[in-house]
């Protein structure tokens, strides 16, 4: 966070175009990191207060000797936190994840079984789909496992005993240019459900750890971002009430082969069998250890991996419809209105610099002269404009957020930040009460609507923090 001292509306706006000129010029240079950013930030901000008995008092008649024990300890809070090292995201991984080395390859079902149960499962999964709906609640099934190990008959299965208007299904072929343009997790948050429908995923976000990882399109010292952006994305849908269901189809080295020759031996599905799938075949055991690793980082109580013995079909198929069904049982019995609980959520850790009173020392008589800033104001414009072109050049995508008091001047910020800007490469999103649509969805599903593209800079007048303002 960026705070600033509104009053001076000119000064404001300076200060925000100095604030993106830093901060597109430590993306674009690379040749400072962000400590000596940091460092001579506050040295600059130092310098230019040092001596200046009076430039902490502000509106409320403090006295200069209250407004300096403010700073003083607002600046120690600073440094202690500084000292701690970052926190990473917190989650539960469940210590019996699901090894894939433990699947009995042996599971089989008779036809007669499987029909006369198949039946009465689905006939029950669908009284289950309706009464999910009846209480808004969203669902995304997800189906992952290895190529040939039989995806589409599953979720052939299941679409069986739904409502047809009920559900979309999704494939997740490698990414076109628009979302390679955006960050990975964009094409799946635009597709997340509304209140009471159903996302069906053949394939998933875990592709880039799985599938890319396997190509190198994954770095691996990239990893450990990827599967915190995953884990994070589900805990935000799950405690926003969807239900999110992820299954794992396996089946041995030899089925595979067996079955990508079947494939291949007929015209009408030769083309299904890649020469990107043979090569994960013939380094079956790499692939197999990503998996494994995949399962182990991922496997959470609130979005918790199945595995599904696939060798034979009629046994996957059944085992995923009656595991749906046992799910959406468990959710309905803990959603209705007799049984409903208040959800107990952690309180977010904050940073210490930022507890209750720091706007409050913000020192509001700063201000510049109208010759002193158009001066510097046509100057920073004119850099921000060939920064700009910078950006689109090196793919550089820019989310840029206002929040404020009302009529804090954000409008006339936005008007001059955006003044000199190619109206090609930018957006400016004003962000009002959510209409109808984006109430059944996630909250956060209309704002990634708007993430830009790679070189693209987005501007949000209001954002995501309104939730919590």
């Amino acid at each position: 966070w960026t705070l600033l001292a509104a009053e001076d509306k000119r000064r404001a706006n300076l200060a925000v175009a100095e604030e993106l000129v830093n901060l597109l010029e430590s993306v674009t240079t690379k040749e400072k990191d962000a400590a000596t950013l940091e460092a001579e930030t506050k040295a600059k901000e130092n310098s230019a207060t040092q001596g200046d008995e009076n430039a902490y008092v502000d509106e409320r008649k403090r006295t200069p000797e209250e407004n300096e024990q403010l700073l003083l300890a607002a600046q120690e809070r600073v440094r202690l936190a500084e000292l701690e090292a970052p926190q990473a995201s917190e989650f539960t991984i469940q210590p019996n994840y699901p090894r894939l080395e433990e699947v009995n390859h042996t599971l089989s079902l008779s036809r007669e079984d499987y029909k006369r149960e198949l039946k009465e499962q689905q006939k029950i999964l669908n009284k289950l789909e309706l009464e999910m709906y009846i209480h808004r609640v969203p669902m995304m099934i997800m189906y992952e496992g290895w190529d040939a190990a039989g995806k589409g008959g599953s979720i052939k299965r299941v679409a069986q005993a739904l409502d047809a208007r009920s559900y979309t299904i999704f494939t997740s072929p490698a990414p076109t240019k628009i979302e390679l343009a955006h960050p990975f997790l964009w094409r799946y948050w635009t597709k997340t459900p509304a209140k009471g429908r159903i996302a069906v995923f053949d394939r998933s976000w875990y592709r880039s750890v799985q599938v890319d990882r396997f190509d190198g399109l994954t770095r691996e010292d990239k990893l450990g971002d990827a599967y915190q952006d995953i884990l994070s994305f589900e805990k935000q849908l799950c405690d926003d009430g969807t239900v999110i269901m992820k299954f794992f189809l396996y089946i041995d080295k030899d089925e595979q082969k067996k079955r990508f020759k079947k494939l291949e031996g007929s015209k009408e599905t030769s083309w299904r069998v890649t020469e990107e799938d043979w090569n994960r075949n013939k380094d079956f055991d790499r692939y197999l250890k990503m998996n494994e690793e995949m399962l182990e980082k991922t496997d959470t109580d609130y979005a918790p991996w199945v595995i599904i013995e696939a060798v034979d079909k009629d046994y996957a198929a059944l085992k995923i419809v009656s595991t749906v069904m046992d799910r959406l049982e468990y959710e309905l019995e803990h959603r209705r209105p007799e049984d409903e609980k208040t959800a107990q959520r952690q309180e977010s850790k904050t940073r210490e610099r930022f507890k209750n009173g720091v706007l409050s020392g913000i020192d509001l008589s700063k201000s510049l002269t109208e010759e002193e800033y158009k001066t510097r104001l046509k100057k920073l414009q004119k850099r921000l404009a060939e920064l700009h072109s910078e950006l689109y050049r090196l793919r550089i995508p820019v989310v840029i957020g206002f929040e404020g008091w009302d009529a804090g001047g954000k409008g006339g910020a936005i008007k001059r930040l955006t003044s000199n800007l190619d109206p090609r490469g930018y957006r400016v999103n004003p962000t009002a009460a959510p209409n109808d649509i984006e109430k059944v969805h996630h909250y956060l599903w209309r704002f990634w609507n708007s993430v830009p593209k790679a070189g693209h800079i987005a501007i949000f007048d209001r954002t995501w923090y309104g939730r919590v303002m």
